[in-house]
């Protein structure tokens, strides 16, 4: 059981973004933190926060834990660029357009993600069976982030483009109202 917590514990941190950027100066009296960026679907993180495995594992090394939430990937690149994070766990197409910008952090480690791992939701009562049955709908997706690459891949596979939808752009949380 302790070998499953740790590993929990390890494995979103061995999937996170590291920050370059991080001021590593600080005075040695002051305790030593690392600030760990989440969103809402990150759930290793939350799991393991909730549980209190990250704060069981660095306070062993004298590590203080603070968690900051962000809504989705660009604004999570956003607070890589403010210093409000150390690390943090996004899609690939918020950490490249960030990188691209200027943004100073470096991606440790990769999470599956694709087609194969998710999915677009509709609503219980919708007719839409198949992703053709989205052309002419509204759907929404926070712009920016990896979602909509997605969203770009489900519409090129089933022979739509963005020109046959309407994208309205929305955080995650937002578009499940």
């Amino acid at each position: 059981m302790k070998l499953l917590r740790i590993s929990l514990v390890l494995l979103p941190l061995l999937t996170l973004l590291s920050s370059c950027g991080h001021k590593a100066d600080k005075a040695q009296t002051e305790q030593a933190e690392i600030r760990i960026g989440f969103m809402p679907g990150s759930s290793p993180i939350i799991i393991g926060r909730a549980k209190g495995w990250f704060n069981q594992e660095f306070t062993k090394q004298g590590i203080k834990v603070s968690f900051y939430q962000c809504s989705y990937g660009p604004p999570m690149v956003e607070a890589f660029i403010a210093d409000k994070i150390d690390v943090g766990l996004m899609g690939d197409q918020p950490a490249i357009v960030g990188f691209a910008q200027g943004a100073e952090y470096k991606a440790v480690a990769s999470f599956a993600v694709g087609y194969n791992f998710d999915g677009l939701l509709v609503s219980p009562e919708s007719n839409i069976k198949s992703i053709k049955d989205l052309k002419g709908k509204k759907i929404s997706v926070p712009v920016g982030s990896v979602l909509q690459h997605l969203l770009h891949l489900y519409l090129e596979q089933a022979g739509l483009t963005e020109k046959d939808v309407q994208i309205v752009n929305l955080t995650s949380a937002e578009g499940f109202i």
